[in-house]
């Protein structure tokens, strides 16, 4: 590693944050090389239930939610 970039370790649980055109973007990346998206945080998740068959949160929701997993 040179600083300025870092390994994602296949088995991390990953959070995207944005439920709209670049989440779903960065969601087909990280699913073409086999990473997990356990959820997505947007300020308007009211409004959006799921992205990619995976539930949208508010940060303070995913937050108290998988604060065990510690996701990326």
């Amino acid at each position: 590693m040179n600083g300025r970039t870092f390994e994602i370790k296949k088995d991390s649980k990953i959070i995207v944050y944005g439920a709209a055109y670049l989440g779903h973007v960065i969601s087909e990346v990280l699913d073409k090389y086999g990473y997990e998206i356990i959820c997505y945080i947007d300020s308007r998740s009211k409004e959006i239930d799921s992205m990619c068959g995976k539930p949208v949160y508010s940060l303070q929701e995913a937050a108290k939610l998988y604060v065990e997993e510690q996701p990326i």
